[in-house]
């Protein structure tokens, strides 16, 4: 429930809130007359895009109400001064629940990667693999050509030229067996990529940042580099048996973070344009263990160490009182919070600043000029900056919308589609609720003058009444019936929440809705319904296809190749996410591949052509749509050919001792395989 807060304590907390700043104020400056240029440039950004995040903040809080479905403070007070019912009818939040459920069903499909990595048509690889590729083909095509030319002096001297007649033809295998390298190296490479996503918890946060997609713009960082516990087996030098070992681990990580946490520089239209402020907070045991740690600041962390034990670090935002009541906590929490803020800055910083805060002038090259940076400041100590480590100056951080928009850094979300929609709806419930408590049951006028016992009206019970002392004829006791209209303003509701349905690309057929009438009656019209409806979150889909997915991809691609025991691996390829074209059904998938499967092995001309390799595929991907385990459906070792000289049966089907001899071509010596439906029927020789 939304909670209410009265003018007094509404004047409390500001004023608590102006103390505290006020304190936290005096003391900076009391203790930091100095404040380095890298510390104030990035105050500075901080400063402008906070104020520039202003009506922001209030749109994605505003959302956050309305998918809890929670009325603005001020409607609220305006519906209780009517004494009116104050009843929210949550059709945002279950749009965005949906949504949500709806987009992990597609992105994340069991036993498949949410991305791709496939060579170019004309891939480049390492030289030595090219090479290696290159004299295989030329070795097994002299060995032919020398082969047919044994024996035939003539053929032997006219050798150089077959030699360059079959160049185009040498050419052309050499390039197949190189895109069929580049196919072997890229499936290493997937394997590899998904495996460090795995472990750094990208799909987790993936999952984790949808709501947020749906609800304004969803934020995932990472790589971050940690420190982690890690277990292992391995033998014991004195006993030889296995034991369980913890060690420290370094493991990239990704994280998602809130949008109210995200501050992008005022004119900034993507992540990569200006600069990137990120508020996060750490504990006072989270800092101390960063003392010793390369890169930090050690007198930086302990003067804020120093700062914080006399009463804490925290950037205030004004929003923290609403925050806390739209994330569901106590509001009390923004302010007896013990955790230190701190502003993670991504951007550009000229060189003298970095020079100034301690960086080499091996580093920093040139003070005049930007470098792409990152920077830790907590109150006005940097306690750590580092150049940005992507040779491209990308930032670490990848951002989707569930609407993007043109010009924008922040995109729309689905609770920005359907407000008024929501507002109507919410109107009509809440007038529903009060006529039907209305006109439940009767109201009743009662004249004084003439009952002067009054009390209340009760069944089968005798009024006494006097006459009017007033002299005229009005009746002792009137009773009202007030008109009951609950059916036709439920009209109107379910007219304005179908409208919702359009609007906000979720419609309630989507997610189990009963009402679904005219092509939706049949199976096959509710699956034309539900391909149509699917359009509007297949655009949700390729923005986080490629804002987060393949970023992330690509960018993890680019610090494998970095490494020398990757080297291997190395390839020109093209990466791209799968999640837009698992749109289809997964019925609509299975019928097609099973209709494909039987089309194939039923002609001999399409099983000829596709071979038993091609068979195994289909049939192992058909037994892995239906979560088995392939291997254990089909056997590596293909089945050998009778010998030359068996007797075979006819065919599966056909009458016992009927057979036929087979050549050494495993071909039937004579007669034919007449497939008759009467049994006993002889083969013609």
């Amino acid at each position: 429930m939304l909670r209410v807060l009265n003018n007094q304590q509404l004047g409390e907390i500001e004023k608590k809130e102006a103390e505290v700043k006020a304190a936290i104020q005096t003391e900076s400056q009391a203790n930091n007359p100095v404040v380095s240029s890298l510390a104030a440039y990035v105050r500075k950004c901080w400063e402008s895009a906070k104020q520039a995040k202003i009506p922001i903040e209030r749109q994605i809080l505003r959302n956050m109400r309305q998918r809890r479905g929670e009325y603005e403070p001020e409607k609220l007070a305006a519906i209780k001064a009517m004494k009116s019912s104050d009843v929210f009818m949550k059709i945002t939040g279950v749009k965005c629940r949906y949504a949500k459920d709806w987009i992990i069903d597609i992105l994340f499909q069991p036993g498949t990667k949410p991305f791709d990595i496939e060579p170019t048509p004309l891939p480049e690889v390492p030289p030595w693999i090219e090479n290696r590729v290159r004299a295989r083909v030329l070795q097994v095509k002299l060995s032919e050509l020398v082969q047919g030319a044994a024996g035939d002096p003539a053929i032997m001297q006219e050798l150089p030229a077959l030699i360059r007649q079959e160049m185009p033809a040498i050419l052309e295998s050499i390039q197949k067996e190189i895109s069929a390298e580049a196919k072997v190296v890229a499936e290493k490479m997937k394997d590899k990529i998904h495996d460090q996503l795995v472990e750094g918890n990208f799909y987790e946060a993936l999952a984790e940042a949808i709501p947020d997609v749906i609800l304004k713009t969803g934020f995932i960082e990472g790589p971050i580099y940690r420190k982690v516990k890690s277990k292992r087996l391995q033998p014991d030098p004195q006993t030889g048996k296995m034991r369980l070992v913890v060690e420290d681990k370094i493991v990239a990580e990704y994280e998602r973070f809130s949008p109210l946490d995200a501050y992008p520089a005022p004119d900034a239209n993507s992540l990569d344009d200006g600069y990137f402020i990120k508020k996060t907070a750490y504990t006072g045991a989270q800092l101390s263990s960063l003392i010793g740690v390369s890169g930090f600041s050690e007198p930086a962390i302990r003067a804020v160490l120093d700062e914080y034990g006399k009463g804490g670090l925290k950037e205030w935002t004004g929003i923290e009182t609403e925050r806390a009541e739209a994330e569901n906590k106590d509001p009390s929490v923004a302010w007896d919070s013990t955790k230190i803020d701190c502003l993670v800055f991504y951007g550009d910083v000229q060189g003298k600043d970095l020079r100034e805060w301690g960086m080499t002038e091996e580093e920093i090259k040139d003070p005049q000029i930007f470098y792409p940076a990152q920077g830790w400041l907590i109150g006005n100590h940097v306690i750590k900056a580092m150049l940005n480590p992507d040779p491209l100056g990308r930032k670490n951080i990848y951002k989707a919308s569930f609407d993007e928009s043109d010009g924008s850094f922040w995109g729309n979300g689905l609770p920005e589609w359907i407000p008024d929609v929501q507002d109507v709806c919410n109107a009509c419930a809440r007038h529903i609720v009060n006529n039907v408590g209305m006109g439940a049951g009767p109201m009743v006028e009662i004249n004084d003058d003439r009952c002067p016992g009054g009390g209340d009206p009760q069944p089968f019970r005798v009024w006494r009444v006097t006459e009017s002392q007033m002299g005229n004829d009005a009746p002792a006791i009137r009773v009202y019936q007030i008109n009951m209209v609950a059916d036709k303003l439920l009209l109107i509701y379910e007219k304005f929440s179908g409208i919702a349905d359009e609007h906000s690309g979720v419609p309630a057929f989507a997610h189990g809705g009963q009402d679904v009438k005219g092509a939706g009656d049949t199976a096959s019209g509710l699956s034309m319904l539900m391909t149509s409806a699917a359009r509007a979150i297949k655009g949700v889909i390729k923005t986080i296809d490629g804002k987060i997915i393949e970023k992330a991809v690509e960018r993890q691609y680019d610090l494998n190749i970095e490494k020398v025991e990757n080297a291997a691996l190395v390839a020109d390829f093209k990466i791209q996410a799968k999640g837009s074209s698992s749109l289809i059904a997964k019925e609509q998938q299975a019928v097609r591949r099973n209709e494909f499967l039987n089309t194939v092995s039923s002609r001999a001309s399409l099983s000829n052509i596709v071979g038993y390799e091609g068979l195994k595929y289909l049939v192992k991907d058909s037994a892995r749509a239906m979560e088995l385990d392939p291997d254990k459906v089909v056997p590596d070792n293909p089945p050998q050919p009778p010998p030359a000289g068996a007797v075979v049966p006819l065919s599966p089907g056909s009458p016992p001792g009927l057979s036929q001899t087979l050549n050494p071509a495993s071909e039937p010596v004579a007669g034919k395989d007449f497939r008759l439906f009467q049994g006993g029927a002889i083969p013609n020789g």
